[in-house]
């Protein structure tokens, strides 16, 4: 477990056409603004949790995959505008998994400040 945090400055926005299949919405909400990319490995049998914080109108969801190199699906995502954003996501494998996760701005573009906290439990 643990926190990072402070001034995030990524450009990017991973919006419904990176996704897989084209036009899904991790959140059933467009976010346009800028986009901070994080990854998490998660051992066999193992549950991630996420918390998200920032002062903007935002959105936290994890692919299964980087939408740079193809598309990728989403496996959970929260948007509840303003506020605190959580998910939690299991690997139910006998495998670890990479987990690429996206914190999402509505219409925040450049860069911002930003809480992500996180936990890796046993299942």
């Amino acid at each position: 477990s643990g926190i990072m945090g402070g001034l995030l400055v990524y450009n990017h926005n991973y919006d419904a056409a990176t996704l897989s299949p084209p036009g899904a919405s991790c959140t059933g909400y467009s976010s346009n603004g800028s986009d901070g990319v994080v990854t998490a490995t998660v051992g066999p049998m193992q549950r991630l949790t996420l918390v998200y914080e920032t002062p903007f109108d935002s959105a936290l969801y994890v692919l299964d995959g980087c939408p740079d190199t193809g598309p990728a699906a989403c496996l959970e995502g929260a948007d509840r505008a303003f506020g605190t954003e959580s998910v939690t996501v299991d690997n139910n494998s006998a495998n670890p998994v990479t987990y690429v996760i996206i914190l999402d701005q509505y219409n925040h573009f450049g860069a911002f400040e930003y809480a992500l906290s996180w936990n890796i439990t046993n299942l």
